[in-house]
């Protein structure tokens, strides 16, 4: 949820710790000890956001009477350093109150890593080994005058009537999961633009640092990074991209793409894609992690029938922040299989769109379409992408030695009367026909990887 509307200014006095909380365009301090699942220690610039969103969610827990509220937004938002105003705010304004707050963050192992307040005051901090231990024994006699802050992807939801409310990057499991509450809302937090970003630079004294960050600095950087995070949310909120052909030769016909829009940002894992992702979620999915074998991005709308087909193609997103960038044809079929789609789009590959987003900037353009490596042979693979039956096939495999495509090649055209004798042996007679086909499967996905259509889009 975006809001555009004149912003009041809040002005406190310090009242515990010596925090002020702070007026928009101001600076605040985060408090001592605030759990946080990126620790961070200094003061943070508000945003003229901070106090709209601040009332948005106090009205949604307690004249809406919501259980669960979730603050969101694209990556880089700061809907920590929101969680950290909102806090310091809520404990000045009930600190008069018997109320309790509790500020819990899941590290990595599953630890809760948590503090309690009551009447504005800390009682309790610590680490606990299971979200049930923390509820029992952080606030055992709190009753229900309690609000549950937690900073990051939830892994426990305190018992209704508890209220909570969730600061956190896109998690398309936990937006997945909060979907099914009936009494829940999300927000989501508006991204910087270059004018914010300045004005934060100065207040936090940035620009007089050696050597300093400069208004130029900040534009450049916007251009080349923070339209990445724009270029979701246009994606999220649906309507038309102008894009541009690219082939071998440079740039050429002009197109128009509609995208749908999303109900949330909806990350994905690459591991964890399947049908059902595009069933549940999207049509806009981001991948949630970063690595160079999948694409960033890529929009889908699921339907019944028809799977893939020309009116319903699949857009992949490539951000790029350079003239050429780096493909990998395996991420691609991979994402495709996952999503049950790879069949469909070696059978119409033109239905398959693969569209590069760089900044508007006259350094850095892509000018012609890339090249999109694909091993055909796929020697170094695992004999598991070998259409062979089951595990104890595999192990026997293994057994005597072939543990890849490659080394099955070898043993099926044996060189040496020796080799030969080994394969008569294992009887492996059969896979020289399980290779033919996986062979010519290659081939058809070498093909449709090549016959993808590339276009660019300058970012928003």
């Amino acid at each position: 949820m975006d809001v555009d509307e004149e912003m009041p200014r809040v002005d406190h006095e310090p009242r515990l710790g010596g925090v002020i909380v702070g007026a928009p365009g101001d600076t605040q301090r985060v408090p001592d000890d605030l759990p946080m699942e990126n620790p961070y220690v200094g003061e943070f610039f508000v945003r003229d956001c901070y106090p709209v969103y601040y009332d948005l969610v106090i009205d949604a827990l307690y004249e809406k009477d919501m259980w669960c509220v979730t603050v969101t937004g694209a990556p880089g938002t700061g809907t920590s350093l929101f969680g950290a105003y909102f806090f310091e705010r809520f404990r000045q304004e009930r600190q008069g109150d018997d109320f309790t707050i509790t500020v819990a963050t899941t590290e990595k192992y599953g630890q809760i890593r948590a503090a309690a307040f009551r009447s504005g005051r800390p009682v309790t901090k610590s680490a606990w080994d299971s979200p049930c231990r923390f509820l029992d024994e952080a606030i055992e006699d709190a009753g229900n005058d309690v609000l549950h802050m937690i900073d990051g992807p939830p892994s426990y939801r305190p018992p209704h009537p508890r209220k909570f409310v969730c600061f956190t990057s896109p998690d398309e499991g936990w937006l997945h999961e909060v979907r099914k509450l009936e009494i829940n809302a999300t927000f989501y937090m508006p991204t910087w633009v270059p004018d914010e970003l300045w004005e934060a630079a100065t207040r936090l004294g940035y620009n007089v640092l050696n050597p300093p960050v400069t208004r130029a600095m900040i534009d450049d950087r916007f251009k080349t990074f923070g339209g990445v995070a724009q270029a979701h949310e246009v994606l999220v909120r649906g309507g038309t991209i102008d894009v541009s052909r690219l082939t071998g030769d440079g740039i050429g016909q002009h197109r128009t793409f509609k995208c749908k829009k999303s109900q949330g940002f909806y990350f994905f894992q690459p591991t964890e894609l399947s049908k059902a992702t595009l069933k549940q979620s999207g049509p806009y999915h981001i991948r949630g992690v970063s690595d160079r074998e999948t694409v960033d991005s890529f929009y889908y709308p699921c339907v019944e029938k028809h799977l893939l087909v020309m009116k319903n193609r699949i857009l992949l997103f490539q951000m790029t922040v350079a003239s050429r960038h780096p493909l990998s044809g395996k991420g691609i079929v991979t994402m495709l299989q996952s999503i049950g789609l790879l069949d469909t789009a070696i059978a119409r590959p033109r239905a398959v769109v693969l569209v590069f987003v760089e900044p508007r900037s006259k350094e850095i353009k892509i000018e012609r379409a890339q090249q999109i490596p694909w091993d055909i042979t796929a020697n170094s693979d695992s004999v598991d992408k070998l259409p062979i039956a089951g595990d104890a096939t595999k192990r026997q495999l293994e057994a005597n030695g072939i543990r890849t495509v490659g080394d099955l090649r070898v043993a099926v055209r044996p060189q040496t009367p020796e080799r030969e004798e080994l394969a008569n042996t294992q009887n492996l007679a059969p896979y020289k026909s399980i290779l033919k086909k996986f062979d010519r499967r290659q081939e058809s996905i070498g093909t449709m990887l090549m016959k993808i259509r590339q276009f660019v889009w300058e970012m928003p």
